[in-house]
């Protein structure tokens, strides 16, 4: 739309108006309404608001409409021109020459000033005289009907200004309705306005007072004598009259001027308290986001009641605080954090309340806390004298004129209390700090809840663990997130190894059935502890048998063979720690066995719909199966290994590629196996002479180089391999 170019649209607007309607439209609609106006209609808004500027009947057309539509008001031009002279935004000066002209001279001037602004109509004055009097405006074509509503809101806008009793506007004839111009008949009470006019009254006839005898003594000096009693009681006459008119007058102007100022002192102290109210909203919605934002941060909940104490000190200015912790073991309120009291600071320290409340002891808190309501205290002195004589002398030692107590609380448990005091007479605890302490305990609350909840999680995740496996749990986060095939059974490299006891069923027909779980438990954590600190899984528990596997890292595939011959090792090594803590628990000693393969297995979930395991299986577990049980021929060969003896596979130490000590047994042939296996056997003295910090890692191109069958001939340093069961001491 083209609003500016004066060569194609003939300037007929003055956008002088459009100051009034943003004005109007911000105080009783939204402050960006008139923005978003001149934005649907394309139009620059600062260009509306300069009074140089000009627009067509056209525009002002769609304006209109567009104003109407936005606020759903077909009546609000006719407001907007009601509006337009404000009897309060007037200064004093302006007040006193308004009431030195009247009316009817005013009504004369408008349609001339009307006539600059609005060049598509012609304004003419065509009937004058107190009380009444007519418009007569000409268009230059069509007009839209809400210009002549307009014009009504404005004749009748003048009632305010003048102060008349009443004020009434005629519009029968319009060019909307077949007429040839708009005609505005305007009736306003004539009367009241010469009532209101004794100022220009009273100075007349003071000033007529005082000429009157001035002419008669200089003009006809001889009738002064013979005149002189009427001379001088015209004279008081006429100046008591002049005089009550024009004190009526300025005691009217000085009323307003008073009115004036009072009128612009409220508004200025009431703006004030408004900016005072948003500044604190606003600090209090930066204080919530800045703890909101350190919420994850804190590592306990002492972090978050000092940063936010802290806080409220800093800027709020409050000048004491208590928080209590409620102990859900001993289920009592305990003082965690003291602010302000520069004495007694030790005695609230120890403040300790049981929950419920007891009737003995101060219950004021755990009474608040139990009804889970914010409380204001205003008037200390006033509320102790409704209190037992516990719960007074508790409000004295905080020596302060006004409390809040806030339970700190969800819709489930009780967490604490957070008390706020005032000292001061002048910093009076009101209704906005009470919202206030209540947010800040809301969010305390929600913090508690979450720490709660991450226990209960870390507690639940801890005792889940000593059921199912780690790989598990991350199997069902990853369940979570929509992987479904990370538990889906796939063919990997592992290492299995089994873990007996010797004789432990002879044992366990000599002890109490409870005292066998004893011992079985403590075999079990001293077994699990150095397989899970390399990374293995505990698959199984039969009996005193414990079965586990190492899966092979994506990142190195033969990392599983040297974690799991290190684990074994070390379960050989420290099982005289073991013997000592059986003893002291009044067990007799323990013998363990070891079997150890490396290879492929089929490693995932299996088991049906009602009942899954997480495990491996396939050759390479039964295989370190059967080598466990092969530790039973060979434990009597030294009396090391028939306290503990390992028996690992070539798999195992080819993979492994470590350079340790051990004894090559030979091959042997595995039942349900057509190839014989080559395996080596580490007992308890060995193992414990093996410092696995330090042992070298043969690299992979250097074991391919020392031979073609690098697993057969890891563990021989240049004798025969041997096949019978007499096992020969190697060095790998």
């Amino acid at each position: 739309m083209q609003y500016i170019d004066p060569a194609n649209i003939e300037p007929h607007y003055s956008t002088a108006f459009c100051r009034s309607h943003k004005s109007y439209l911000q105080n009783l609609y939204s402050p960006t309404l008139f923005t978003e106006i001149c934005e649907e209609l394309k139009v620059p808004e600062d260009y509306l608001l300069k009074h140089e500027n000009w627009v067509s009947n056209a525009f002002m057309s769609k304006y209109i409409d567009k104003v109407i539509e936005k606020t759903g008001d077909k009546n609000i031009f006719y407001k907007i021109g009601k509006n337009f002279w404000d009897p309060n935004a007037i200064s004093p000066l302006e007040y006193t020459l308004q009431r030195l002209i009247p009316p009817f001279l005013f009504y004369i001037l408008y349609p001339i000033q009307g006539s600059k602004l609005n060049l598509y109509s012609r304004y003419r004055s065509t009937f004058i005289r107190p009380g009444h009097f007519i418009y007569e405006v000409t268009h230059k074509g069509p007009l839209h009907p809400e210009i002549c509503n307009n014009m009504i809101g404005v004749l009748e806008g003048t009632k305010e200004i003048f102060g008349l009793s009443f004020i009434k506007v005629r519009h029968d004839k319009c060019v909307n309705h077949g007429a040839e111009l708009c005609e505005f008949e305007l009736t306003y009470s004539a009367l009241s306005f010469w009532k209101q006019k004794f100022l220009k009254f009273g100075l007349a006839i003071l000033l007529l007072s005082i000429v009157y005898p001035a002419l008669n003594y200089f003009i006809t000096p001889t009738l002064i004598t013979k005149n002189l009693f009427v001379d001088m009681t015209l004279f008081t006459l006429l100046s008591l009259i002049g005089v009550v008119l024009l004190g009526t007058q300025i005691f009217s102007i000085v009323k307003f001027n008073k009115t004036y100022y009072e009128q612009n002192k409220r508004k200025n102290d009431e703006l004030f308290e408004k900016n005072k109210k948003l500044d604190r909203r606003y600090q209090e919605s930066n204080l919530l986001r800045d703890l909101s934002l350190k919420f994850v941060r804190f590592s306990s909940s002492k972090d978050l009641i000092t940063s936010s104490l802290n806080e409220l000190e800093k800027r709020f200015g409050y000048e004491r605080a208590i928080v209590m912790q409620m102990d859900a073991l001993s289920s009592r309120l305990n003082t965690v954090d003291v602010r302000g009291f520069k004495e007694n600071t030790d005695t609230l320290f120890k403040l300790s309340f049981k929950y419920p409340a007891e009737k003995e002891s101060p219950q004021i808190f755990a009474n608040i806390l139990e009804r889970g309501e914010c409380t204001l205290i205003d008037n200390i002195e006033e509320f102790k004298k409704t209190l037992e004589p516990q719960n007074q002398l508790l409000l004295m030692a905080f020596g302060v004129k006004s409390l809040i107590v806030s339970p700190i609380q969800d819709a489930t448990n009780k967490y604490g209390v957070l008390v706020i005091g005032s000292i001061g007479e002048d910093r009076q605890l009101k209704m906005e700090d009470k919202h206030l302490i209540e947010n800040i305990t809301r969010m305390l609350a929600l913090f508690f809840q979450n720490a709660r909840n991450f226990e209960k999680e870390r507690t639940l995740k801890t005792l889940f663990q000593k059921y199912v496996p780690q790989v598990v749990i991350d199997g069902i986060r990853h369940l979570e997130a929509g992987d479904s095939g990370y538990l889906i059974p796939k063919n990997n490299a592992v290492s299995s190894i089994f873990v007996d006891l010797r004789d432990f069923t002879a044992t366990s027909e000599t002890l109490a059935p409870e005292r066998v779980v004893e011992m079985l438990n403590l075999y079990i954590d001293y077994v699990s502890k150095f397989i899970a600190s390399e990374g293995g899984i505990i698959d199984n528990l039969v009996g005193d048998g414990i079965v586990a596997f190492f899966p092979a890292a994506d990142a190195d595939r033969t990392e599983h063979a040297r974690k799991a011959l290190k684990s074994a090792i070390r379960i050989l090594a420290n099982l005289d720690k073991l013997n000592e803590l059986m003893t002291a628990k009044g067990f007799p000693k323990v013998r363990i066995g070891i079997g150890l393969h490396s290879g492929n297995a089929t490693v995932g979930n299996i088991g049906s719909d009602r009942k899954m395991n997480y495990t491996a299986i396939g050759d390479t577990i039964n295989l370190a199966s059967r080598l466990e049980t092969l530790c039973k021929k060979y434990d009597s060969t030294t009396p090391s290994a028939e306290q503990g003896l390992l028996i690992f596979s070539n798999g195992v130490l080819g993979r492994a590629r470590l350079v340790l000590p051990c004894t090559e047994i030979g091959t042997i042939k595995v039942r349900g196996r057509h190839d014989g296996v080559n395996v080596y056997m580490i007992d308890k003295e060995t193992a414990m002479g093996i410092d696995l910090d330090n042992l070298k890692v043969i690299p992979e191109d250097e074991l391919q180089a020392k031979s073609s069958t690098p697993l057969l001939t890891v563990g021989d340093t240049g004798g025969r391999r041997r096949t019978d069961k007499r096992p020969k001491r190697r060095a790998s």
